[in-house]
Parts: C-alpha cells; sequence; structure tokens
C-alpha cells in the first residue's frame, strides 16, 4: 500500500493548477490531499503504472467535483462588496438597487402608460403591447396587419409621436 504523506508534493503541485478559480488554496490543497488519500488507498501496483500516473488524475478529479458542488451553491453577496470599478471608483451593490422612491416612480409610469394606452384605438394600442411589450418583432407584425415592414415601422413612429406629444388617438 502507497503511503500518502510521501506524495503530498504532488497533490500540491495538482492544487497549484487551480489557483484560479477562485477558490482559496488551502481549500484546494485539502480537496487534493483527500484525492491523494484516495489514490493511495485504490491503487494497485499490479497493474504497472507508477502512483504518480494514477495519482494525478484522481486528485484532479477530487478537485473538479469540489469545483462543481462549490459551484452550485448559492453564494451570498455583500451589498458593500465592489462589483465593478469605473475610472478608479468602486461600484457596490447597494448602489444599484432602486431606493424607496424609485418603486412609486415606477407605479406613476405604469399608471401613466396605462392612460395613455387607454386613449388610443384599439389597434394601435395592440400595435404598441405588441412590439414594446410583448417585443414582437416588425417583420411578424406587418405580416399579421398586411403591410409592410417599413410601412409598419412608420406607423409605430407615428404613434411614438403622438404618445410624446401626449395627444393619442
Amino acid at each position: 500500500m502507497i503511503r500518502a504523506e510521501e506524495h503530498l508534493g504532488l497533490a500540491n503541485m495538482v492544487a497549484h493548477r487551480f489557483k484560479n478559480t477562485g477558490i482559496e488554496y488551502e481549500e484546494l490543497q485539502g480537496t487534493a490531499y483527500l484525492g491523494l488519500v484516495i489514490a493511495s488507498q485504490s491503487f494497485d501496483n499490479r497493474k504497472g503504472i507508477q502512483f504518480s500516473s494514477y495519482a494525478c488524475p484522481v486528485i484532479q478529479n477530487e478537485i473538479l467535483m469540489y469545483l462543481r458542488r462549490e459551484k452550485r451553491q448559492c453564494s451570498v453577496m455583500s451589498y458593500d462588496a465592489p462589483i465593478q470599478e469605473q475610472d478608479g471608483d468602486k461600484l457596490r451593490k447597494i448602489d444599484t438597487l432602486p431606493d424607496y422612491e424609485s418603486g412609486f416612480e415606477a407605479i406613476e409610469d405604469h399608471l401613466f402608460a396605462e392612460q395613455i394606452l387607454n386613449t388610443m384605438n384599439r389597434q394601435d394600442r395592440e400595435l404598441i403591447l405588441q412590439y414594446y411589450i410583448h417585443g414582437t418583432r416588425q417583420e411578424i407584425l406587418a405580416q399579421q396587419y398586411g403591410c409592410s415592414q417599413p410601412v409598419l415601422s412608420r406607423k409605430i413612429k407615428k404613434i411614438k409621436e403622438k404618445i410624446q406629444k401626449g395627444v393619442a388617438v
């Protein structure tokens, strides 16, 4: 039977290959040692291969399985943790969250849009809803409305101009 402690350098070498995965090196090293123990217990020297040739893939596989398990776990992000740096300024997660007031603004915007849509004729309202809300492509809408895509595009543009003026027909 192979003694695992005699091959710690091998485990360290394999762990070092994964140092840029975002996992702390000590975690990788511990997982590599576990893989080394598994390899030493399951190694059969009658097969005619060297232990290092057998152990490297076993250790690597153990680390890969560990990385997959870690990836599946939901990571908890701190609101103060920097998520992006722009021009030397750190952007934090909390800076990207909507504030209390913006919730009311969203409701007001929704009510305003609903009022405008209610002043439009049915065909224009359906066209705007399908294009802007449901994301239907102009080519498909043009087929549904029995016109060409450029004609439909001009119609959408006219409706949009009316909405911007606040005079939807």
